[in-house]
């Protein structure tokens, strides 16, 4: 068995430097439930493109955001799957510099349907993904353990390795540094933060602070005047897409699960802090 392992990893080595990154990756069938290597999946949120404004205030900006590069609506996310033994498969999920392994992995073959079917349910205990699998592709549903009927589509693929897209249109400038950012643009009230952003060419990633939460470790990509970051730990699923206006603000939307949709914009501000109030309003004061 060692023997087999050991020329498991020296084939997938030589094909990860044939076929290079982003490429469509073949592996042997030396596995018991799904192909080891990495993964791409996608939480499929319902997307509305008309949002509403009860402010009254005028956002012009709002029904011209378009984000063609991507298909909306959807909260893409990266995983590997390796095999600490022959029958037993390990999830590790990637968000930027994070790595969440997920060990509690149920799988089998449903004998009413014939299919081959999965379970990953994640460290925090709340939630899970379940799908059948077939043809190197895993389609089902992320799981609220409390309360099934709560749960979202996903679909995952085997051997991509990109995150929203392998497009690389040349970013328009370098959106590296702190942003003062204003959420809920679209809301009764505002609320103010602190977004920082790291850009290596196409590469982004990110940090989003509230007086509420903080998401660290957001991961996507800057495409011309696009921007796109995602987050997905099996509790939350967070989707951020924004545009570089031609005053160089941002502007753009935010998501949460099905429940939280709202529109912000951001100024470049290298000595912006987390306000100790959430109103935007109360933090100019």
């Amino acid at each position: 068995m060692k023997n087999l392992c050991f020329r498991y990893l020296i084939g997938f080595s030589l094909l990860a430097l044939t076929l290079g990154v982003g490429a469509c990756l073949v592996f042997p069938n030396n596995y018991e439930v799904i192909p080891p290597g990495p993964w791409r999946g996608i939480i499929k949120l319902e997307y509305n493109p008309v949002t509403p404004n009860p402010r009254g205030e005028p956002l012009p900006d709002k029904v011209d955001l378009q984000f063609e590069e991507v298909t909306e609506g959807q909260v893409p996310f990266n995983f590997n799957v390796t095999y600490a033994s022959p029958d037993s498969v390990v999830m590790t999920l990637k968000n930027a510099q994070q790595n969440l392994v997920v060990e509690n992995i149920i799988y089998g073959r449903n004998r009413a349907t014939g299919d081959d079917t999965i379970r990953f349910y994640f460290p925090q205990g709340d939630t899970y993904l379940r799908g059948k699998y077939a043809g190197g592709v895993i389609e089902g549903e992320w799981v609220e353990t409390q309360s099934p009927d709560n749960r979202i589509s996903f679909v995952a693929y085997h051997g991509k390795d990109h995150r929203f897209t392998t497009l690389q249109k040349v970013p328009i400038t370098d959106l590296s540094g702190r942003w003062a950012i204003t959420l809920g643009l679209d809301m009764d009230s505002t609320y103010a933060g602190v977004l920082t952003l790291d850009q290596n060419r196409n590469h982004l990633t990110g940090r989003l602070e509230t007086p509420e939460q903080t998401i660290d470790y957001l991961e996507g990509t800057a495409q011309e005047d696009k921007l796109y970051l995602s987050y997905f730990d099996g509790e939350q699923a967070i989707l951020i897409e924004g545009k570089v206006m031609d005053d160089r603000r941002l502007i753009g939307s935010f998501r949460s699960g099905l429940t939280v949709r709202t529109i912000w914009e951001a100024e470049r501000n290298s000595e912006a802090v987390v306000p100790a109030s959430s109103s935007a309003e109360d933090a100019k004061e």
